[in-house]
């Protein structure tokens, strides 16, 4: 598949999946809260107070992370492929000042130099990641910095596919919970890339970055009957219980590199060489 092709496949399917995203990923269960409260924690920690003059987000989405950064840059400019995701986006941020580009970040002419530029989550639909690491490079003022966060590769997380395929065989009745799941009915495949978290330092220390701190983000296992991404074996009752535990796991465990094999994503953080 032609990379013109999967821009428009991930394109296609953010806009007329990207009405609901944000509610259904991030808020409609306790699973997605969850979710939710981890990223959202990793990314306050990392950023620790820090302030910046110019912040370029890629792949914002609906904008479901922007508050952060609008909270502490001067300056903030947004670009997304999906028109649906920044109209949702600009309806939800009328309240800061933000630039908003609508196209493809690997095509997108920026006038800017940016302190810090983010990716979360996003990362892993550029199909040329190493062309993507040299722009945002190309992009960041002296000392700027890179924020990633993406899914994991090579995790528990990898591979929880055949393992469905396998529960199905065995027993179908597992899966009825997901007939009854209004808000799964849009769920789609579209193309994307994970990187085992070695390949992507590499290709940071390749386009000159350096001081690479490495995070677990959402750390708990795929397990829950939520979704058809998930091993169903938590039913919707005992949620709590196992997220409480999983959560008291994550406060230990969460600024330590090698937990990554047990996330759902995983955290960059890096500094341009001057």
């Amino acid at each position: 598949m032609k990379y013109k092709d999967k821009h428009n496949q991930v394109k296609d399917f953010y806009k007329s999946d990207g009405v609901t995203y944000f509610t259904r990923r991030w808020k409609e269960t306790p699973v997605a809260r969850f979710d939710y409260k981890m990223t959202r924690e990793a990314l306050l920690s990392i950023l620790d107070g820090k302030k910046y003059e110019k912040i370029l987000e890629i792949g914002p989405g609906p904008g479901t992370w922007t508050p952060i950064f609008a909270g502490i840059s001067e300056s903030l400019t947004l670009v997304d492929i999906s028109d649906t995701m920044l109209d949702i986006a600009k309806n939800r941020l009328i309240d800061h000042d933000i630039s908003f580009h609508l196209g493809d970040f690997m095509n997108v002419e920026f006038e800017e130099n940016y302190n810090l530029i983010v990716a979360i989550r996003s990362f892993e639909y550029f199909e040329d990641k190493e062309k993507f690491v040299q722009k945002c490079n190309k992009l960041l003022a002296d000392n700027g910095e890179l924020l990633l966060i993406s899914k994991t590769k090579g995790s528990i997380w990898y591979g929880k596919s055949k393992i469905r395929n396998l529960l199905k065989m065995i027993s179908s009745d597992l899966f009825k919970y997901e007939k009854n799941n209004i808000s799964e009915k849009k769920s789609a495949m579209f193309w994307q890339e994970r990187l085992f978290v070695y390949q992507t330092k590499l290709i940071f220390k390749k386009f000159g970055f350096s001081n690479n701190t490495v995070r677990p983000v959402i750390i708990r296992p795929p397990i829950f009957m939520r979704g058809k991404m998930e091993i169903p074996i938590i039913p919707p009752k005992l949620e709590l219980f196992f997220l409480t535990i999983f959560s008291g796991i994550s406060k230990v465990v969460k600024n330590i590199p090698i937990f990554t094999i047990f996330s759902e994503s995983y955290l960059i953080y890096t500094k341009k060489n001057k």
